[in-house]
């Protein structure tokens, strides 16, 4: 195990490093390690996880009021641009949530990479998966349903004080992430097969009535996945916020305290060593009279 304080796999001074931990406590990063800011990424992505959010919520009331505008128009079924106006908007935002997630991918990524990294420089991390796994764990399939929280949890284990709902935050942001994922591709396919069919019809009472129907079944379809999205979003917000302030505070301000993570071993302080008393005092005195007698 590698030495708090000298930094050596092989301790040469072990009683004075073990004397030094003991008073000091642990340092807050191992000598010259390379560490990277974190906070300002942080921000900026919980921001694209709120944005992504939003999106996707007024792609579901675009679709509440698009049935609405259907079933008005059932008189006048031979117009259906208002139909075909309120699904151009559903593509709009269809193209700007590909767009707003693409974003939050590649910033959650980096923000993954940067954080992993420094845990490589903050003595008892140990992390249980290489950095590289941080953007591998994203792209490599079947590995990518299930290292992207396997890299959360080193990251909430090695910078925070990881309490119990703090552990159990990652593995409900993750679970709500691959349910929104799952689920909101499911319904993206099954929406677009049902609109491509209705395209194809031509105007009239059936069209105008399918759309009304089609509207209000997609609908029902990006309900689920958009109360997964909530939810891991919350998740990944309070997660990006708290690691990141924890580990650039541990970054810029090393001196203000001991960090002592659960399962460092702190090895005790050397004993002191004990002074053998002379004869007739026992705590190494002379005896009385000693001083001054002239022998």
């Amino acid at each position: 195990m590698r030495c708090l304080i000298c930094a050596k796999d092989i301790c040469v001074t072990g009683p004075a490093c073990a004397a030094r931990l003991a008073a000091e406590g642990p340092p807050a990063l191992w000598p010259d390690a390379r560490t990277f800011g974190v906070r300002t990424l942080g921000i900026v992505t919980s921001a694209a996880v709120v944005l992504a959010v939003l999106v996707e919520a007024a792609h579901l009331v675009v679709l509440v009021i698009g049935a609405r505008v259907a079933r008005a128009t059932v008189d006048s079924s031979w117009d259906l641009s208002p139909i075909y106006q309120s699904q151009q908007a559903r593509t709009w935002l269809q193209l700007a949530l590909i767009a707003t997630r693409t974003l939050l991918l590649v910033l959650l990524v980096i923000w993954s990479y940067r954080a992993r990294r420094n845990l490589d420089a903050f003595p008892g991390a140990e992390p249980c998966t290489a950095r590289g796994w941080a953007i591998a764990g994203w792209l490599v399939p079947p590995v990518s349903l299930i290292y992207p929280w396997r890299t959360m949890a080193d990251l909430v284990r090695g910078s925070l004080a990881a309490r119990w709902w703090e552990r159990a935050l990652g593995a409900v942001w993750w679970v709500a992430w691959l349910f929104c994922a799952v689920v909101g591709l499911g319904a993206w396919n099954v929406d677009l097969d049902r609109l491509v069919r209705l395209l194809d019809l031509p105007p009239g009472p059936d069209t105008t009535t399918g759309f009304a129907d089609h509207f209000t079944q997609a609908a029902g379809f990006y309900r689920a996945p958009l109360v997964a999205a909530v939810i891991a979003g919350a998740a990944l917000v309070v997660l990006l916020v708290r690691v990141s302030a924890a580990q650039e505070a541990r970054i810029r301000y090393p001196q203000r305290q001991a960090y002592l993570l659960p399962g460092m071993a702190v090895p005790a302080a050397p004993e002191a060593p004990t002074v053998v008393g002379v004869p007739g005092g026992g705590d190494g005195a002379p005896p009385p009279g000693a001083a001054g007698s002239g022998l």
